[in-house]
C-alpha cells in the first residue's frame, strides 16, 4: 500500500488513523530516528516534520473490523504500507521503488481546490510510467479547511477527477474518489470522522480484487489474495523479517546485506531444498520483503532490509542540503563513502557493491576515481541558451570549398596534436557569410591535418508532452556522461580516422590534443563542446515555479516562442497544434571534417559526425524513456501516445535557403537563387510529426512543407531516419534482382538471394524487415516504429562485426 503525493498533504497521518482509528497510539520510526540523527543540527527546522525518504508500517485490516477490538467476520489483509517522502528531491529515488501489484493512495488537499486536482497529473504518470496496470486510489485530505465542504462541493470534485484522470490511457486505474478529516481538534471532526471507515473498506475492497497474470492473457487472471502460498514461504519470510529487526536493533553489526551462503543457510533451516530455495527467494522479493539485483558487483548478496535500502537511496539524494562536501550535484567519492560508513555501518567489503547500486539506478554516478555526479542535485537554472541561437542558419548544407591557404587575412586557427609535440597549423576560411568555421586543427602522426568546419546547418527535434517527470533529467544527464565513450569514438572516428583519445568521464571532460572536450549540464539541459564551441545540445523549454501554491510555467528557451505559433503535421492536411505544457529540444550543428597533409590538398573528408551523434542521442533518450517510462511510451520515442516527436520545418523556423548547396544534384529543384541567400517567410508555420517523416522516408526522398511550399531533402531533415548517419552503400531498389521466394524466413523478417547490378553484378543475401512485395503505405504506424528500431538495433551490430564466419553487410535499401 503506497501512499504519495507532494508533500504536506497528510499522508504520514492520514496513515496513522488509518490504523489506529483517529487514536495515535505510535508513529513509524522515522528516517532521523533510524539514523540517530540530531534534528536540531543536521536538518532545517521548517522540515523536521516532513517524511524523509519513505518509511514503512504494517497495517492490518478486515473490513467491518471493530478496530478497537480487532474483531471482523472477513478475511484480514495485512497492508506493507510505504509512506513516501512528497519532496522534489527525492523523486529519484522514489522511482526505483515503484512496481506492480501494489495498491497506490494519492493524497491532494481539498482545501487547494481545482489546483490541488492538477497537481495529481504529476503523481498519476509517474505511477503510469512505472507500472502497466497499477491501481489507485484518489484521497483528497484538510476537507475540514474547506469553506462549505457539502455535497455538492464534493460532487464538483470527483467530476473533475472523472473528467481529468479516469479511463484515460495515459493515466493508471482510479478505482476510488474518498474525501477525509484527520483533524481531530477540529470542530468538524465529528462531523467527518466516518470518513476514514469509508476509506478503510475502500482500501479492503480495491485490495480484494487487485489481480495477478499467470500467463495467457485474461483468462488465466487471479486475485491476489487467493493466491495458495505454501507455508514454508511465510515461514522464510518471517526468519528474513526477523533477521532485518536484528540488523535494526544491532546497527554495530553491519548493514542488513546476506550472501546466497547465508540465504541458503535459512531456507535449510525453514525446510527447503537446495533446488526449492530460490523459488522461494524470488516469491519473497515479489513481497518487497527483500531486494536482489542481477549486476555482476551485486548477484550474490540479499538486502533483508528494504527499508535500509530505502534510507540509503535517501540520504544520497539529499546530501546537499545536509553536508558541505557536495558542490553543485559534485561529490567527493572519498567523503560520500565515508558518510555511508558512518551513518549505514556500511564496511569497506560491500561500499563498491552500495556504489554499483547507486550507480545501476543513476542516482550517483562515477565520474572519475575522486568524484561521484548526482544528477538529482544539479542546481535548478534556467536552461542554457544555445551559444548559436543568434547566428543565421540556413537548410539544406552549404558547399564547404577546401583549405586553402592564398588569403592570409582570413586565417584563424588552434592547433591541437595528438604526438608529443604540437604546432600552429593555420587554417583560411573561404566559407561563404553565415557558415562559421570551427578553428579546430589536428597536426597528426606524418603531418595530418584536420579541420571543422561549420556548414551553417542545425539538426533540431523538438519532444511535447504533457508533463516530463521532474526525475526525466537526473535520468538522461546520468545515461550521457556513463556513455560518454560513444561520443569519443564518434568524434575520434570522423576527426582522427579512430586513434583514441583522452577518456570523456574526466570529471565529464576531455582532451582531443590541447582541445578540450567539455560536458555542461544543468537541471534541464546538457551540452557538449568540442574547442569552445558546441557540438550537441539538448535544452529544456520551460521551467516551472510555485507562485502561490500555483504552478506557473515559464518559457526559459528561443525555440519556446516558436514552437508555441508551430502546428504538428501529420500529412492528408491532418495537424496538432503544440499548446502543452512541457518540453525539450535538441540541437547539434552540422560540421563537416576536412583532413589533409597540408593546407589546401583535402584527401579526407568526412559529413558523418553530427548526423551520428543525433542518432546516439536519438537512441539514448529512447532507453531513458524504455528503461524508466516504458508504461507510457509502449513504442519508444517514435510513437505518439504521451510524447510528440517532430521535426520543425527549417524555413518555418526561420532558416534561409543558401545559394550556394552541398548537393549539385539538389540545385535546380531547389529554385537557389545564385547571388543571394533566400529568406521565406512563413505566415503559418509547421512542424513534420516523425511518424510522417518515417513513412515519407520509405517512399521518397523529399517531403513538401504545406506552409511554405517548399521541398524539403529529408537526408538533410532526417538523415537518422535515411541512415545518412551509417558509412554504408545506399543501394536503390532497382538495383536489386531478388529472387522470388526466400531463402528463409524468422521472427524478424525475411532473407532472399538476391543480384546487385553492379559491374560486375555481385550475388548478396537481401534481408527484409518489411516483406519485398508490401507497400509501407498499408502498415499501422506501430509496426512502422517498431521495424525501424528493429533495423537500426540489427544494422549496428552488424557494422561492429568483421568476422569470417558473419556475412559482410555491404549495404542499405531504404526505399521499398
Amino acid at each position: 500500500l503506497m501512499f504519495v503525493g507532494l508533500s504536506g498533504r497528510g499522508k504520514s497521518t492520514l496513515l496513522s488513523h488509518l490504523k489506529y482509528a483517529g487514536k495515535t497510539k505510535s508513529m513509524p520510526v522515522t528516517f532521523r530516528q533510524r539514523l540517530n540523527v540530531n534534528e536540531e543540527e543536521a536538518f532545517d527546522q521548517d522540515h523536521i516534520e516532513s517524511t524523509v525518504g519513505i518509511d514503512q508500517d504494517l497495517w492490518c485490516y478486515a473490513k467491518d473490523m471493530d478496530v478497537q477490538r480487532g474483531l471482523s467476520n472477513m478475511i484480514p489483509i495485512t497492508f506493507y504500507a510505504w509512506d513516501f517522502a512528497g519532496q522534489e528531491e527525492y523523486s529519484a529515488a522514489h522511482q526505483c521503488f515503484i512496481s506492480e501489484n501494489c495498491l497506490y493512495t494519492l493524497c491532494w488537499r481539498a482545501c487547494d481546490g481545482i489546483g490541488g486536482i492538477l497537481e495529481l497529473k504529476d503523481w498519476l504518470l509517474t505511477i503510469k510510467a512505472r507500472t502497466k496496470s497499477a491501481v489507485v486510489v484518489i484521497v483528497g485530505t484538510h476537507i475540514d479547511k474547506v469553506k462549505h465542504f457539502r455535497k455538492e462541493k464534493k460532487k464538483l470534485y470527483t467530476d473533475k477527477i472523472i473528467e481529468l484522470y479516469v479511463n484515460k490511457s495515459c493515466y493508471p486505474l482510479i478505482r476510488g474518489i474518498k474525501f477525509v478529516c484527520c483533524n481531530t481538534e477540529s470542530k468538524k471532526y465529528q462531523k467527518h470522522k466516518e470518513s476514514i471507515s469509508e476509506l478503510r473498506d475502500t482500501l479492503y475492497d480495491v485490495a480484494s480484487e487487485i489481480k495477478i497474470s499467470l500467463g495467457g492473457g485474461k483468462r488465466f487472471e487471479q486475485r491476489l489474495i487467493d493466491m495458495m502460498i505454501p507455508e514454508n514461504y511465510l515461514h522464510l519470510q518471517e526468519r528474513i523479517h526477523s533477521v532485518a529487526s536484528y540488523f535494526r536493533l544491532h546497527k554495530e553489526k553491519g548493514p542488513p546485506i546476506l550472501t546466497w551462503d547465508e540465504i541458503v543457510k535459512l531456507g535449510k533451516e525453514c525446510g527447503f531444498k537446495d533446488d526449492e530455495i530460490s523459488v522461494a527467494i524470488k516469491y519473497t522479493q515479489e513481497q518487497g520483503r527483500i531486494m536482489h539485483f542481477d549486476s555482476l558487483a551485486l548477484k550474490d548478496l540479499y538486502f533483508v532490509d528494504s527499508q535500509w535500502l530505502c534510507d540509503v537511496f535517501a540520504h544520497v539524494v539529499s546530501l546537499q542540503s545536509n553536508y558541505d562536501f557536495v558542490i553543485d550535484g559534485k561529490a567527493d567519492r572519498q567523503k560520500l563513502e565515508l558518510s555511508l560508513a558512518e551513518k549505514f555501518k556500511v564496511p569497506g567489503r560491500f561500499m563498491e557493491p552500495i556504489t554499483t547500486l547507486l550507480s545501476k539506478f543513476e542516482l550517483a554516478i562515477p565520474l572519475d576515481r575522486n568524484t561521484f555526479l548526482i544528477p538529482s542535485l544539479l542546481q535548478s537554472k534556467e536552461a542554457k541558451e544555445l551559444q548559436f541561437s543568434n547566428k543565421p542558419h540556413n537548410f539544406p548544407r552549404k558547399r564547404i570549398v577546401n583549405l586553402d591557404n592564398r588569403n592570409e587575412n582570413s586565417q584563424r586557427s588552434l592547433s591541437i596534436s595528438s604526438s608529443s609535440s604540437s604546432s600552429s597549423i593555420p587554417c583560411t576560411d573561404r566559407v561563404r557569410a553565415g557558415a562559421e568555421c570551427l578553428p579546430l586543427m589536428a597536426q597528426l602522426t606524418g603531418g595530418k591535418q584536420v579541420t571543422l568546419r561549420s556548414t551553417g546547418m542545425c539538426y533540431r527535434r523538438i519532444f511535447l508532452a504533457d508533463h516530463i517527470p521532474a526525475y526525466f533529467w537526473p535520468r538522461l544527464i546520468a545515461r550521457f556522461l556513463t556513455s560518454a565513450e560513444t561520443f569519443q569514438k564518434i568524434i575520434c572516428n570522423n576527426c582522427f580516422h579512430g586513434i583514441r583519445c583522452a577518456n570523456f568521464l574526466d570529471i565529464g571532460n576531455a582532451s582531443i590534443g590541447n582541445v578540450r572536450c567539455e560536458w555542461f549540464y544543468g537541471k534541464n539541459y546538457l551540452e557538449l563542446s568540442l574547442g569552445g564551441k558546441v557540438v550537441l545540445c539538448v535544452n529544456g523549454l520551460y521551467s516551472f515555479y510555485d507562485v502561490d501554491n500555483k504552478r506557473a510555467r515559464i518559457p526559459i528557451s528561443h525555440t519556446a516562442g516558436k514552437v508555441n505559433r508551430m502546428q504538428i503535421y501529420y500529412g492528408a492536411d491532418k495537424f496538432a497544434s503544440t499548446k502543452t505544457n512541457d518540453g525539450f529540444e535538441i540541437a547539434i550543428p552540422d560540421y563537416v571534417v576536412l583532413s589533409g597533409s597540408k593546407p589546401g590538398v583535402v584527401w579526407h573528408k568526412s559529413k558523418l559526425m553530427s548526423a551520428q551523434i543525433l542518432s546516439h542521442v536519438l537512441e539514448t533518450i529512447d532507453e531513458v524513456f524504455k528503461d524508466w517510462f516504458d508504461g507510457l511510451l509502449e513504442h519508444g520515442i517514435y510513437s505518439d501516445k504521451y510524447l510528440t516527436h517532430f521535426i520543425p520545418c527549417p524555413y518555418c523556423y526561420g532558416d534561409t535557403k543558401p545559394s550556394d548547396i552541398d548537393d549539385f544534384s539538389l540545385e535546380d529543384e531547389l529554385g537557389l537563387n545564385p547571388s543571394n541567400d533566400i529568406f521565406i517567410n512563413c505566415q503559418n508555420p509547421v512542424g513534420f510529426s516523425v511518424q510522417l517523416c518515417l513513412q515519407q522516408a520509405c517512399k521518397s526522398n523529399h517531403i513538401s512543407c504545406p506552409s511554405c511550399n517548399e521541398k524539403l531533402p529529408l537526408r538533410y531533415l532526417v538523415p537518422d531516419l535515411m541512415f545518412e548517419d551509417k558509412p554504408f552503400t545506399k543501394i536503390d531498389k532497382r538495383d536489386l534482382d531478388v529472387e522470388s521466394q526466400p531463402l528463409g524466413v524468422g521472427g524478424f523478417g525475411c532473407v532472399y538471394k538476391a543480384k546487385y547490378l553492379t559491374d560486375p553484378p555481385k550475388d548478396v543475401a537481401l534481408k527484409c524487415f518489411i516483406e519485398w512485395t508490401n507497400k509501407v503505405s498499408d502498415l499501422p504506424i506501430e509496426d512502422l516504429s517498431q521495424t525501424y528500431a528493429d533495423v537500426r538495433l540489427e544494422f549496428n551490430k552488424l557494422v561492429s562485426i568483421e568476422h569470417p564466419n558473419v556475412v559482410k553487410c555491404i549495404g542499405f535499401c531504404v526505399t521499398s
